[in-house]
């Protein structure tokens, strides 16, 4: 299954839950009593993972699949998240400003090429601090499910 297929999936309906882990891409799919929500990494799944940290916009390679995906989903009925751990923010390499002008513009290029995010979620926390937002922990996705009601 790939990214294309898991959104035929949620475009024909048959869906209650959809967990997707492809070579290059996760997928979670949850529908709850309103709208489903579609929750996609950053690094290493809308764009390229660099092993030295997203540090500036030079260092964003977006996958040409990624935005396509995006503008498929854009009319679905679904909120559609960004959850994205940045490590770098709490390791000192990148200001928490710097990360979400990234983030921002990131959404800017996918909104330009037909997508759409309803918001994005940053964890800017280092894996030690055992904070509850950090990925694989839930705290982004309750986070967003408090925040839009999902």
């Amino acid at each position: 299954m790939n990214l294309f297929s898991a959104v035929n999936t949620v475009q024909t309906g048959l869906f209650d839950t959809i967990s997707c882990d492809f070579s290059s891409c996760r997928l979670m799919i949850i529908e709850k009593s309103m709208l489903p929500a579609v929750f996609l990494d950053r690094d290493g799944v809308l764009i390229e993972y660099r092993k030295n940290y997203i540090r500036q916009w030079s260092d964003v390679v977006f996958y040409s699949s990624s935005l396509n995906a995006l503008a498929a989903l854009r009319e679905l009925p679904c909120r559609i998240f960004i959850v994205t751990n940045q490590s770098a923010v709490g390791r000192g390499l990148i200001t928490i400003k710097d990360a979400v002008e990234i983030n921002n513009w990131i959404v800017s290029v996918v909104e330009q090429g037909g997508g759409r995010v309803d918001a994005v979620y940053m964890c800017p926390h280092k894996p030690e601090d055992n904070c509850d937002c950090r990925k694989p922990k839930p705290g982004m996705i309750l986070q967003a499910a408090k925040t839009f009601a999902i």
